[in-house]
């Protein structure tokens, strides 16, 4: 049976069994709503099919026999690979650019999916008169060459399926993408060595902490049940688009996933109002790297100084199921195709010795690392008292940054600061207006998770973005 659904906005045809067809439904992770259920008999143009494009790498195979010449892993001729390509192949790129401009006929199958295969130094260009894919030994199709293999010829090379829509061509299909461990290899064949962490590896030690591994290694936490898959941040986005470390960042753009580090992921939507910060401060890498490496300048508020923490691209996600489209990360959450948020996320965790030890933290504790300022006013609402009056409580002293996070209070004085609601309120909006960082924590006394009538959630962290006039 083909299951006709919509995928991030797009239709999407998928083959499933019928006794699969709610295990199907019920999953998560293909992001996906059912419209309707088709059958081949019925409907035999309605093939399963999904985008393959041209800003992911594929594998060209045969059918049968050894491989060939015209096979391996052909990486696609975009920026996102520039550094990898030849100067041919950079010379093509740079054709594509000057082709926008000046339109020449000749030249239009740079308009369309082209690839580059470091093992065999092919090109695979897409004719869009001949509407065929061709694998020639010249960057220039449009000039004399050798063709090495042709959609629909007689070497038993499986190409990309096409589709013609309304005269546009477009490359569709059940088709393979190069897996991780391939295009690993055509990258070292490139020199280039992808990065892999050993101090903080892809593996349930960087979930759970060294610390807590070694003192309760049969427990097993609920953001481990299910189990846990590690793939790289190239891995995690639609196939329609290319990856970004940076596309718009914005406070609606910082999603929390299936951890509990509201706190950190509230910091960083209230620091997102100011997006020029994360790539000009933080972050030591402006773009996505094939590497796999990125640095960061995190404040360790414990030890007051400022780290690099350099941390690879292998991210935790959900076990990929075979009607996903792309893995589902289990923490924060991409929006879009930019990564630079789960990152980070994978930073902090870093610093503090693993992703389970960022539950339970503050706001303030984050806006420290990110910013290295220690002026933190943390404000609470005195029980029991009216009118409505807010001390201020100051801090006595940092747990560190390798366990737990948080700090301990100074024991209460008469010389804390009180206000009355309103003069709080006014100093709120003061704040406001020079623009610092505010947030706030509901905590009524409730059970953790509750909901409150004003649709606040017991325990929960909240960015401040603007205070009412």
């Amino acid at each position: 049976m083909t299951i006709c659904c919509r995928r991030n906005g797009k239709l999407a045809y998928t083959e499933v069994n019928q006794g699969d067809m709610m295990d199907v439904l019920m999953r998560n992770e293909i992001r996906c709503i059912p419209m309707c259920f088709l059958t081949n008999h019925h409907f035999p143009t309605f093939l399963p099919r999904r985008y393959i494009c041209k800003h992911v790498p594929i594998f060209l195979h045969k059918t049968e026999g050894p491989p060939c010449s015209t096979t391996g892993c052909f990486l696609p001729i975009t920026a996102q690979y520039r550094d990898l390509l030849p100067a041919k192949a950079q010379n093509v790129l740079d054709r594509e650019q000057k082709h926008y401009e000046t339109k020449n006929k000749a030249e239009d199958y740079l308009a369309f999916s082209k690839y580059y295969c470091p093992e065999t130094d092919m090109f695979l260009f897409f004719h869009p008169v001949k509407s065929q894919w061709k694998v020639i030994n010249s960057e220039n199709m449009h000039l004399k060459h050798i063709v090495k293999a042709f959609s629909e010829g007689p070497t038993r090379v499986v190409f990309p399926p096409l589709v013609d829509f309304q005269g546009h061509y477009e490359t569709k299909g059940q088709y393979p993408g190069a897996e991780s461990q391939e295009l690993d290899s055509a990258l070292q064949k490139r020199g280039v060595i992808p990065f892999v962490d050993k101090d903080f590896p892809p593996s349930d030690v960087s979930i759970l902490g060294k610390h807590a591994l070694e003192s309760a290694p049969k427990v097993t936490p609920k953001e481990l049940k299910g189990g846990v898959s590690w793939y790289r941040a190239r891995e995690i986005h639609d196939g329609d688009f290319p990856v970004r470390l940076f596309d718009k960042i914005a406070p609606s753009h910082v999603l929390q996933g299936g951890l509990g580090d509201c706190w950190l992921i509230a910091a960083i939507s209230v620091v997102a109002e100011f997006p020029d910060f994360f790539p000009k401060y933080v972050f030591q890498d402006s773009q996505c790297n094939c590497e796999g490496k990125y640095s960061f300048n995190l404040f360790d508020y414990s030890k007051q100084e400022w780290k690099t923490i350099t941390v690879d691209d292998f991210l935790p996600c959900y076990p990929k199921s075979k009607y996903a489209e792309m893995p589902i990360p289990k923490f924060s959450q991409p929006n879009g195709n930019e990564v630079w948020l789960l990152l980070l996320e994978k930073a902090f965790a870093k610093l503090v010795g693993g992703y389970l030890n960022l539950k339970a933290g503050y706001a303030g504790l984050a806006w420290m690392m990110l910013t290295g300022c220690m002026d933190y006013n943390r404000w609470i609402l005195e029980k029991g008292v009216t009118p409505l009056t807010w001390r201020r409580r100051p801090i006595m002293m940092f747990h560190s940054t390798g366990q737990h996070l948080g700090f301990d209070y100074a024991a209460p004085s008469d010389s804390d600061p009180l206000y009355k609601e309103e003069d709080f309120l006014n100093y709120l909006r003061k704040c406001a207006k020079k623009n610092y960082l505010i947030g706030a924590v509901a905590v009524h006394g409730g059970a953790v998770e509750a909901v409150h009538s004003n649709g606040l959630i017991e325990g929960h962290a909240y960015a401040v973005l603007a205070v009412s006039p």
